[in-house]
């Protein structure tokens, strides 16, 4: 299964460790994860 993930510019600013940790789970439970531009 393929989804995308889109991080907010705040997340990305303040807290970008939730991203990060959020990708990385995401991967584990086998999904493809992809970040739209916009």
């Amino acid at each position: 299964m393929q989804i995308g993930l889109f991080i907010p510019c705040y997340v990305d600013q303040f807290y970008p460790k939730v991203g990060i940790a959020t990708l990385e789970l995401l991967e584990k439970l086998g999904l493809k994860v992809y970040c739209p531009s916009e």
